[in-house]
């Protein structure tokens, strides 16, 4: 599997996740804050409480659009992504 496809798998993976506690909220459920959890850096710890869900799903509302008509490789989609950087 080529390394970009790979990376695009990643990112999905990672946005879908980020986005879950988002999804969770618009629809009414309360979203618990971030767990403190021994062993984690605390740098790492301040990062997670910085993740704001509008940015997340402002992101994602983003990326299922249908103007970007899909993002398979070499897709008008996928060519209006490049250099969009970190969502």
């Amino acid at each position: 599997m080529p390394s970009s496809t790979v990376r695009d798998l990643l990112l999905t993976m990672t946005i879908i996740a980020l986005a879950m506690p988002a999804v969770a909220q618009s629809a009414g459920a309360s979203v618990p804050p971030v767990p403190q959890v021994s062993g984690v850096p605390a740098a790492a710890q301040q990062a997670a409480q910085q993740i704001d869900p509008e940015k997340i799903r402002e992101a994602v509302k983003y990326l299922a659009d249908d103007k970007l008509q899909g993002r398979g490789p070499g897709t008008a989609g996928a060519r209006g992504l490049i250099g969009c950087g970190p969502v």
